[in-house]
């Protein structure tokens, strides 16, 4: 317990005895840990039931006369009779020289301020460690007895990561309030309020709550409002209500004038909301008890603290790999799956099932059932590898070195996949929407089961040799699982918060491996948020950093990944035709994760496509099919997608009834997976539709475009650029019913958007539909009519279209002499 005070030795006031030769009774006094506001604390051995325990001798002046002595004594008695684990046992109390003295529970460890200063921590991690605090507070409350001291330096973690909240010195009974509290508040707080009115910095006070600077009635919801201060600090970096003097502090917090929460934070709404609360001036507006706040902050309790406990506890990897094999005291090899509760299980599909209903959307029931059936797949994959690699040991077929290495996997697999169920479980509307590809997106459990790869890996990307740097490696390896999550999942803004605090911490570890993890996910998401040269820059990033540190996994995927950007985002063809070609070398010389290979082809095959290069895109466009069918045959999303692609690609080439096949199997795939009403099944309508258009299937084209339509924009908004082709589809149906001035509306607003999208094809669709609509309705505007029709013939000579030249060239023929 030396960090539960401050070494500072004997202080003014104090008669500290000789430690050398004191007893309390039958505590016999081994050494002086150090000096807090409310005593000394000593190491003791109890004589008579043969423990060690820490003592603390309350000082002289605070034992007060005999009333005040025989509250404290009250109030010391009530807390020995309480036993939570998140609260320092009170073994004894007792008088020794007409002062009081405090037999508790030794425990190594360090206060909650040594730990969130040790490094960067996880918003979940620390909100983990809280809910732990908070569960003693409630424990106390419910004894009677208000702490009001909440702050960092009162929550201590023990060696084996429990936390448990001490130093009750300024606790009060329960209502206890007023000119009451005025004349029993310790003198401890009392000069710590005299130093900070000095300008010193502040202690105390900057926990404190409105009613205690005012001198009202304190209760349970005053330590609520001290709790939610110092959780508020440890999750954004700063207190809520500024100030560096006592005045300048309580005049912030009798006024409300709180600092904002940071605007990119990946801290969920949800926590925000309940942290907010708390610090609500009028306790009224609080929540009613602490058990309230803690059901907001972690309706899953039990799962936070065995993760908490595994980040705090964290050792070398040879020993955690070892206790996740034997974790049962059979160490039952079939005991596998128990190693999933609290991350998957049927509480947490039933959480997800919650969240995702309540959002009300119309595909949410077909996405809950989907999501449980894959989910469910991919927990018993990870239970029949774990299952296998633990008999494969004890049968003597593999080394304890492998063993490690796989279970090191199989524990990175399964923070993967807990990250993904916390963010599932929140059931935000973006996030129903991807689940299933957030889902398809999980690394793949087979990547574990290769220790000659596994063993090649970490002669290359072994963890470092100090352990606590070690542990701090694989904490921010879980955050990066987090990242990932968020992003899949849809969520952003949360995503970028989150990497660029990894980005800062991996820095500081000086682990390249981590950094390019770290780097690559920047450029990744950048990557789907319409920012190109961000994307490209921290991918290079990502790239150099994995070659200095022999990452071949990021070295690959970054490489891929930029010739999507390159290729389709900065139609900088050139770099993503070296990307392209450096990822095939890289490939050859060592095969990849499944998956990865594919997803190359298909980003080159796109980039191809925005050429005009239509011929060779539809061959990448097979070829990804086929490996995915060939490697990957379980996970069907990602072959539905690249059939769109070549689906678009058959379309442009000419070959449209080929097209409409693959459409319509891309399209019923979808279905299947996502169910008809899901965005993305709606978007493969829509395509389908427009090919159909082409074929003159107009009812066929009506009947796919029109329901579709509504429910894209619903979901993504009016204003998208590949939109375009839609509505200028939509406007050709318009005209065909005469309802001219609708036709006319929607061909105009393709026009815009087309020309906002800087793309030949798009324009040259959305070009010709106006020109000809304009023509034929609008006799004044015949010459912009011609003006749209050439330009969309240069469009199409500049994709190398020539189905759509010879068509444009046609019109333009048997038009333009009637000018």
């Amino acid at each position: 317990m030396a960090d539960e005070t401050t070494a500072t030795g004997g202080g003014a006031g104090s008669s500290e005895p000789d430690a050398n030769a004191l007893r309390f009774g039958r505590y016999v006094v081994l050494s002086r840990l150090g000096e807090g506001a409310m005593g000394v604390v000593y190491s003791a051995y109890d004589e008579l039931l043969d423990r060690r325990v820490a003592v603390k001798l309350v000082r002289r002046q605070l034992s007060g006369d005999l009333p005040g002595r025989a509250r404290l004594l009250r109030e010391a008695q009530a807390l020995a009779q309480l036993s939570h684990p998140n609260v320092i046992q009170i073994y004894d109390v007792g008088e020794w020289n007409s002062q009081i003295f405090i037999a508790l529970e030794f425990v190594h460890g360090r206060t909650l301020t040594t730990w969130l200063e040790e490094q960067t921590r996880s918003w979940s991690d620390i909100l983990a460690v809280f809910v732990e605090a908070g569960r003693g507070l409630a424990a106390a409350h419910g004894a009677g007895i208000v702490h009001r001291d909440v702050k960092p330096d009162n929550f201590m973690i023990g060696g084996d990561g429990r936390v448990r909240v001490m130093d009750f010195g300024l606790a009060l009974p329960v209502g206890l309030g007023g000119d009451e509290l005025s004349a029993t508040i310790s003198e401890s707080g009392k000069s710590i309020l005299r130093m900070t009115a000095a300008g010193s910095l502040i202690g105390t006070p900057a926990y404190m709550a409105p009613e205690q600077f005012l001198r009202e009635p304190t209760d349970a919801r005053t330590d609520q409002f001290g709790f939610c201060v110092a959780l508020f600090e440890a999750m954004f970096g700063y207190r809520p209500f500024p100030g560096s003097t006592i005045e300048e502090v309580s005049r912030s917090v009798l006024l409300g004038e709180r600092v904002p929460i940071p605007a990119r934070t990946p801290v969920p709404p949800k926590v925000q909301r309940a942290v907010l609360r708390g610090l609500d001036s009028d306790p009224n507006q609080r929540f009613p008890t602490m058990h309230d706040l803690l059901a907001e902050l972690a309706p899953a309790p039990d799962r936070g603290r065995r993760r908490m406990r595994w980040a705090l506890a964290v050792a070398g990897l040879g020993t955690a790999a070892i206790a996740f094999v034997q974790a049962g005291a059979a160490g039952s090899c079939r005991d596998a799956a128990e190693h999933l509760v609290g991350v998957w299980d049927d509480s947490r599909s039933a959480a997800v099932e919650r969240a995702m209903l309540a959002t009300g959307l119309v595909f949410a029931a077909d996405t809950v059932a989907r999501t449980r059936q894959d989910l469910d797949a991919h927990a018993a994959e990870w239970t029949e590898l774990h299952v296998r690699t633990c008999e494969a040991h004890r049968a003597g077929e593999r080394s304890s070195a492998a063993l490690d290495l796989q279970m090191h996997c199989l524990q990175r697999r399964r923070a993967e996949l807990d990250a993904l169920v916390d963010v599932l479980a929140e059931g935000d509307r973006n996030t129903v929407m991807n689940a299933a590809q957030a889902v398809a997106g999980l690394r793949s459990v087979a990547s574990c089961g290769d220790p000659t790869a596994l063993m090649d890996e970490q002669r290359r990307l072994g963890l470092p040799s100090d352990p606590a740097v070690a542990a701090r490696v694989q904490l921010l390896q879980r955050d990066l699982a987090q990242v990932e999550a968020l992003f899949l999942a849809g969520q952003i803004d949360r995503a970028v918060a989150l990497v660029e605090r990894t980005i800062h911490a991996a820095e500081a570890t000086d682990y390249p491996p981590l950094l390019a993890e770290a780097l690559f996910w920047r450029g990744r998401i950048f990557s789907d948020t319409g920012e190109p040269q961000q994307s490209a820059s921290s991918l290079w990033a990502a790239y150099l950093t994995s070659i200095r540190a022999g990452h071949d996994a990021i070295e690959l995927r970054a490489l891929v990944t930029d010739v999507h950007v390159q290729g389709y985002g900065l139609q900088d063809f050139g770099a993503a035709e070296r990307a392209a070609a450096i990822a095939g070398a890289l490939i050859a010389r060592r095969p990849p994760e499944i998956g990865i290979e594919a997803e190359l082809l298909n980003n080159l095959a796109n980039s191809r496509a925005a050429q005009g290069r239509l011929a060779e895109a539809e061959d990448l466009y097979r070829r990804g099919i086929a490996l995915r069918q060939r490697t990957a045959p379980d996970e069907p999303l990602p072959i539905r997608i690249t059939q769109i692609g070549l689906g678009e690609a058959l379309r442009s080439i000419g070959r449209v009834e080929e097209a409409a096949a693959v459409l319509h199997e891309a399209s019923a795939g979808l279905d299947s997976l996502l169910g008809e009403r899901h965005p993305f099944a709606c978007m493969a309508h829509a395509n389908l539709g427009l090919a159909h258009f082409e074929l003159g299937h107009f009812d066929e084209a009506a009947r796919l475009l029109e329901p579709a339509l509504p429910q894209i924009i619903a979901t993504f908004g009016n204003d998208r650029l590949d939109y375009a082709e839609y509505f200028a589809a939509t406007g050709m149906l318009q005209l065909g019913r005469g309802a001219i001035a609708r036709a006319l509306d929607d061909l105009e607003r393709a026009h815009s958007l087309a020309e906002r999208s800087q793309q030949p094809l798009i324009r040259t669709i959305a070009h010709f539909a106006l020109a000809r609509a304009l023509w034929d309705h609008e006799p004044s505007q015949r010459d912009r009519a011609l003006a749209l029709a050439r330009q969309a013939e240069r469009d199409a000579h500049a994709i190398r279209n020539p189905r759509r030249q010879r068509e444009i060239a046609a019109w333009l023929t048997a038009h333009a002499p009637a000018v």
